[in-house]
Protein backbone atom coordinates (compact mmCIF):
# COMPACT_ATOMS: atom_id res chain seq x y z
CA UNK A 1 0.00 0.00 0.00
CA UNK A 2 1.37 3.39 -1.01
CA UNK A 3 1.66 5.85 1.89
CA UNK A 4 3.24 8.84 0.15
CA UNK A 5 5.88 9.84 -2.37
CA UNK A 6 8.81 12.24 -1.87
CA UNK A 7 11.88 13.04 -3.99
CA UNK A 8 10.70 10.56 -6.60
CA UNK A 9 10.54 7.69 -4.12
CA UNK A 10 7.36 5.91 -3.09
CA UNK A 11 7.05 4.90 0.55
CA UNK A 12 4.93 1.77 0.73
CA UNK A 13 3.65 -0.31 3.62
CA UNK A 14 3.96 -4.09 3.72
CA UNK A 15 0.86 -5.81 5.08
CA UNK A 16 2.79 -6.85 8.20
CA UNK A 17 3.05 -3.19 9.21
CA UNK A 18 -0.62 -3.35 10.19
CA UNK A 19 0.12 -5.81 13.01
CA UNK A 20 1.70 -3.38 15.53
CA UNK A 21 -0.83 -0.67 14.65
CA UNK A 22 -3.73 -3.08 15.28
CA UNK A 23 -2.17 -4.04 18.62
CA UNK A 24 -1.84 -0.36 19.60
CA UNK A 25 -5.21 0.70 18.17
CA UNK A 26 -6.86 1.03 21.60
CA UNK A 27 -4.36 3.66 22.76
CA UNK A 28 -3.96 6.93 20.81
CA UNK A 29 -0.72 7.59 22.72
CA UNK A 30 0.77 4.26 21.65
CA UNK A 31 -0.30 4.89 18.05
CA UNK A 32 1.47 8.26 18.15
CA UNK A 33 4.64 6.70 19.58
CA UNK A 34 4.57 3.91 16.99
CA UNK A 35 4.08 6.41 14.17
CA UNK A 36 7.00 8.46 15.50
CA UNK A 37 9.25 5.39 15.51
CA UNK A 38 8.44 4.54 11.89
CA UNK A 39 8.97 8.18 10.92
CA UNK A 40 12.52 7.80 12.23
CA UNK A 41 12.93 4.66 10.10
CA UNK A 42 11.75 6.57 7.01
CA UNK A 43 14.20 9.41 7.71
CA UNK A 44 16.99 6.84 8.09
CA UNK A 45 16.17 5.38 4.68
CA UNK A 46 16.00 8.83 3.10
CA UNK A 47 19.54 9.39 4.31
CA UNK A 48 20.58 6.53 2.02
CA UNK A 49 18.34 7.79 -0.79
CA UNK A 50 19.67 11.35 -0.83
CA UNK A 51 23.26 10.11 -0.67
CA UNK A 52 22.56 7.67 -3.49
CA UNK A 53 21.31 10.46 -5.74
CA UNK A 54 24.73 12.10 -5.39
CA UNK A 55 26.22 9.03 -7.14
CA UNK A 56 23.50 8.53 -9.72
CA UNK A 57 21.70 5.81 -7.76
CA UNK A 58 17.92 6.07 -7.81
CA UNK A 59 15.47 4.64 -5.30
CA UNK A 60 12.00 3.94 -6.62
CA UNK A 61 10.45 2.80 -3.37
CA UNK A 62 10.89 2.23 0.34
CA UNK A 63 9.14 -0.68 2.00
CA UNK A 64 8.05 -0.44 5.64
CA UNK A 65 7.29 -3.67 7.45
CA UNK A 66 6.96 -4.91 10.99
CA UNK A 67 10.74 -5.48 11.12
CA UNK A 68 11.73 -2.03 9.83
CA UNK A 69 12.39 -0.43 6.46
CA UNK A 70 14.27 -1.15 3.25
CA UNK A 71 15.18 1.19 0.40
CA UNK A 72 15.13 -0.53 -2.98
CA UNK A 73 17.89 0.99 -5.13
CA UNK A 74 18.06 0.61 -8.89
CA UNK A 75 21.71 -0.47 -8.77
CA UNK A 76 24.61 -1.11 -6.42
CA UNK A 77 27.23 1.60 -5.79
CA UNK A 78 29.94 1.42 -8.43
CA UNK A 79 32.89 2.64 -6.35
CA UNK A 80 34.12 2.13 -2.78
CA UNK A 81 33.51 5.82 -2.07
CA UNK A 82 29.90 5.60 -3.22
CA UNK A 83 29.37 2.46 -1.12
CA UNK A 84 30.89 4.13 1.94
CA UNK A 85 28.91 7.36 1.65
CA UNK A 86 25.55 5.78 0.84
CA UNK A 87 25.86 3.24 3.67
CA UNK A 88 27.03 5.82 6.21
CA UNK A 89 24.34 8.41 5.62
CA UNK A 90 21.52 6.31 7.12
CA UNK A 91 23.12 6.00 10.59
CA UNK A 92 24.36 9.61 10.34
CA UNK A 93 20.72 10.71 10.09
CA UNK A 94 20.06 9.00 13.42
CA UNK A 95 23.06 10.76 14.97
CA UNK A 96 21.78 14.10 13.66
CA UNK A 97 18.27 13.44 15.00
CA UNK A 98 19.58 12.63 18.48
CA UNK A 99 21.76 15.74 18.56
CA UNK A 100 18.89 17.89 17.31
CA UNK A 101 16.54 16.51 19.97
CA UNK A 102 18.86 17.10 22.95
CA UNK A 103 17.88 20.80 23.39
CA UNK A 104 14.22 19.74 23.65
CA UNK A 105 14.75 17.26 26.50
CA UNK A 106 12.53 18.44 29.34
CA UNK A 107 10.36 20.46 26.96
CA UNK A 108 8.84 17.67 24.88
CA UNK A 109 6.90 15.18 27.03
CA UNK A 110 9.07 12.26 28.09
CA UNK A 111 6.62 9.68 26.75
CA UNK A 112 7.48 11.00 23.27
CA UNK A 113 11.12 11.97 23.76
CA UNK A 114 12.19 8.66 25.30
CA UNK A 115 10.99 6.38 22.47
CA UNK A 116 12.28 8.90 19.90
CA UNK A 117 15.76 8.74 21.42
CA UNK A 118 15.66 4.98 21.93
CA UNK A 119 14.65 4.13 18.36
CA UNK A 120 17.41 6.36 16.98
CA UNK A 121 20.01 4.83 19.29
CA UNK A 122 18.78 1.32 18.44
CA UNK A 123 18.96 1.94 14.69
CA UNK A 124 22.42 3.41 15.06
CA UNK A 125 23.69 0.53 17.22
CA UNK A 126 22.10 -2.16 15.05
CA UNK A 127 23.47 -0.71 11.83
CA UNK A 128 27.06 -0.35 13.00
CA UNK A 129 27.28 -4.13 13.41
CA UNK A 130 29.66 -5.18 10.59
CA UNK A 131 27.19 -7.65 9.10
CA UNK A 132 26.63 -7.48 5.34
CA UNK A 133 24.34 -6.19 3.84
CA UNK A 134 23.44 -3.95 6.77
CA UNK A 135 24.92 -0.47 6.89
CA UNK A 136 27.90 -1.41 9.07
CA UNK A 137 28.68 -4.34 6.81
CA UNK A 138 28.49 -2.13 3.73
CA UNK A 139 30.86 0.40 5.29
CA UNK A 140 33.32 -2.42 6.00
CA UNK A 141 32.76 -3.73 2.48
CA UNK A 142 33.69 -0.31 1.06
CA UNK A 143 36.91 -0.17 3.09
CA UNK A 144 38.00 -3.68 2.09
CA UNK A 145 36.99 -2.99 -1.51
CA UNK A 146 39.21 0.10 -1.52
CA UNK A 147 42.20 -1.94 -0.28
CA UNK A 148 41.62 -5.00 -2.48
CA UNK A 149 38.76 -5.41 -4.96
CA UNK A 150 35.00 -5.74 -4.90
CA UNK A 151 34.93 -9.51 -5.32
CA UNK A 152 37.27 -10.16 -2.38
CA UNK A 153 35.48 -7.55 -0.25
CA UNK A 154 32.18 -9.32 -0.81
CA UNK A 155 33.65 -12.73 0.03
CA UNK A 156 35.28 -11.38 3.18
CA UNK A 157 32.18 -9.54 4.43
CA UNK A 158 29.82 -12.42 3.69
CA UNK A 159 32.08 -14.86 5.56
CA UNK A 160 32.29 -12.49 8.53
CA UNK A 161 28.52 -11.95 8.51
CA UNK A 162 27.75 -15.66 8.39
CA UNK A 163 30.16 -16.16 11.29
CA UNK A 164 28.44 -13.45 13.33
CA UNK A 165 25.02 -14.86 12.44
CA UNK A 166 26.09 -18.36 13.49
CA UNK A 167 27.36 -17.04 16.81
CA UNK A 168 24.10 -15.13 17.31
CA UNK A 169 22.01 -18.23 16.60
CA UNK A 170 24.01 -20.41 18.98
CA UNK A 171 24.02 -17.76 21.70
CA UNK A 172 20.30 -17.18 21.22
CA UNK A 173 19.51 -20.87 21.69
CA UNK A 174 21.85 -21.02 24.69
CA UNK A 175 20.09 -18.10 26.40
CA UNK A 176 16.59 -19.02 25.08
CA UNK A 177 16.52 -15.68 23.27
CA UNK A 178 14.59 -16.82 20.21
CA UNK A 179 14.16 -13.29 18.91
CA UNK A 180 17.95 -13.10 18.59
CA UNK A 181 17.90 -16.45 16.79
CA UNK A 182 15.44 -15.12 14.20
CA UNK A 183 17.34 -11.86 13.69
CA UNK A 184 20.68 -13.67 13.36
CA UNK A 185 19.21 -16.18 10.91
CA UNK A 186 17.77 -13.32 8.85
CA UNK A 187 21.16 -11.57 8.78
CA UNK A 188 22.94 -14.77 7.70
CA UNK A 189 20.50 -15.50 4.87
CA UNK A 190 20.54 -11.87 3.71
CA UNK A 191 24.35 -11.90 3.67
CA UNK A 192 24.48 -15.06 1.56
CA UNK A 193 21.89 -13.81 -0.92
CA UNK A 194 23.54 -10.39 -1.24
CA UNK A 195 26.93 -12.04 -1.63
CA UNK A 196 25.73 -14.26 -4.48
CA UNK A 197 24.18 -11.30 -6.29
CA UNK A 198 27.22 -9.06 -5.80
CA UNK A 199 29.67 -11.76 -6.89
CA UNK A 200 27.78 -12.32 -10.14
CA UNK A 201 27.84 -8.60 -10.89
CA UNK A 202 31.55 -8.28 -10.13
CA UNK A 203 32.85 -11.25 -12.18
CA UNK A 204 33.04 -9.41 -15.54
CA UNK A 205 34.51 -6.30 -13.89
CA UNK A 206 37.17 -8.30 -12.06
CA UNK A 207 38.31 -9.95 -15.29
CA UNK A 208 38.39 -6.66 -17.17
CA UNK A 209 40.18 -4.78 -14.37
CA UNK A 210 42.88 -7.39 -13.94
CA UNK A 211 43.52 -8.64 -17.47
CA UNK A 212 46.60 -7.13 -19.06
CA UNK A 213 47.25 -4.65 -16.26
CA UNK A 214 50.74 -5.94 -15.60
CA UNK A 215 50.29 -5.35 -11.87
CA UNK A 216 48.81 -8.64 -10.69
CA UNK A 217 50.45 -11.08 -8.34
CA UNK A 218 50.64 -14.81 -9.13
CA UNK A 219 47.75 -15.39 -6.71
CA UNK A 220 45.67 -12.75 -8.47
CA UNK A 221 46.54 -14.28 -11.85
CA UNK A 222 45.18 -17.64 -10.65
CA UNK A 223 42.01 -15.93 -9.49
CA UNK A 224 41.62 -14.10 -12.79
CA UNK A 225 41.95 -17.39 -14.67
CA UNK A 226 39.16 -18.81 -12.52
CA UNK A 227 37.03 -15.75 -13.15
CA UNK A 228 37.81 -15.86 -16.86
CA UNK A 229 36.47 -19.40 -16.97
CA UNK A 230 33.17 -18.03 -15.66
CA UNK A 231 33.18 -15.01 -17.92
CA UNK A 232 32.30 -16.83 -21.15
CA UNK A 233 28.94 -17.98 -19.83
CA UNK A 234 28.22 -15.16 -17.41
CA UNK A 235 25.04 -13.35 -18.62
CA UNK A 236 26.21 -9.82 -17.85
CA UNK A 237 29.48 -10.31 -19.79
CA UNK A 238 27.71 -11.83 -22.78
CA UNK A 239 25.17 -8.99 -22.74
CA UNK A 240 27.90 -6.37 -22.48
CA UNK A 241 29.89 -8.11 -25.24
CA UNK A 242 26.99 -7.68 -27.63
CA UNK A 243 26.27 -4.09 -26.55
CA UNK A 244 29.90 -2.94 -26.72
CA UNK A 245 31.06 -5.05 -29.66
CA UNK A 246 33.48 -7.19 -27.65
CA UNK A 247 34.37 -10.25 -29.76
CA UNK A 248 32.60 -13.41 -28.66
CA UNK A 249 31.92 -16.76 -30.23
CA UNK A 250 28.94 -16.97 -32.55
CA UNK A 251 27.02 -19.17 -30.13
CA UNK A 252 27.40 -16.67 -27.29
CA UNK A 253 26.38 -13.76 -29.50
CA UNK A 254 23.39 -15.55 -30.94
CA UNK A 255 22.21 -16.57 -27.52
CA UNK A 256 22.53 -13.07 -26.10
CA UNK A 257 20.67 -11.50 -29.02
CA UNK A 258 17.86 -14.01 -28.66
CA UNK A 259 17.52 -13.28 -24.98
CA UNK A 260 17.50 -9.55 -25.64
CA UNK A 261 14.65 -9.93 -28.07
CA UNK A 262 12.38 -11.97 -25.85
Amino acid sequence: MKLFSYLGTEVRAHWSLAIPFIICAASPTNLLILSLCFLVVVLHEYGHIIAGKRFGIKCERVYLSVIGGAAIMDKEPETPLAQFVVASCGPLVNVALVLAAIPFVGIVPNYLMAPFMLVNIFLLAFNVIPAYPMDGGRVLHALVWKLTNRWFATKFCVALSVGLATFGILYGFHTSNYQLVLVAAFVGVAALMSGMSDEQESIPDQVDEGSGSGRTTPEQDDELLRLDAHRDWHPSFVRRSVEEGIPTTSNETDGAETQGGT
